[in-house]
C-alpha cells in the first residue's frame, strides 16, 4: 500500500475518492427496488471503470515522472469535462 503513493498523480486521487465514495453508494443502491436499483449497477460500473483507469494511471507512473502525467491528466480531464458540459 505504501508503495502506491510514493509516486501520487492527479488520477489517483481522483479515482481513490471515487471508488471510496462509489461502492457504497452502488452497495445502497442495490438494497432499493425498482428502477432505483439501476442507480447501483451504474455506480459500480463507474467503480470498476475507475479501477481500470487507477491500474493503468500505476503502470503510466513508472515510465513517466509523475509530474508530467499529472499535467497530461489535468489536461485529458479538462477536455472530457468541456465536451460534457459544452
Amino acid at each position: 500500500m505504501r508503495k502506491l503513493f510514493q509516486k501520487p498523480t492527479l488520477f489517483l486521487f481522483v479515482c481513490i475518492l471515487a471508488i471510496v465514495v462509489g461502492i457504497p453508494y452502488g452497495i445502497y443502491a442495490f438494497t432499493l427496488d425498482g428502477g432505483a436499483m439501476l442507480g447501483g449497477v451504474i455506480m459500480i460500473g463507474w467503480v470498476v471503470l475507475f479501477s481500470i483507469i487507477l491500474g493503468i494511471d500505476r503502470i503510466a507512473v513508472g515510465y513517466v515522472k509523475p509530474l508530467i502525467l499529472s499535467i497530461i491528466e489535468l489536461v485529458l480531464m479538462s477536455v472530457v469535462i468541456y465536451f460534457i458540459f459544452k
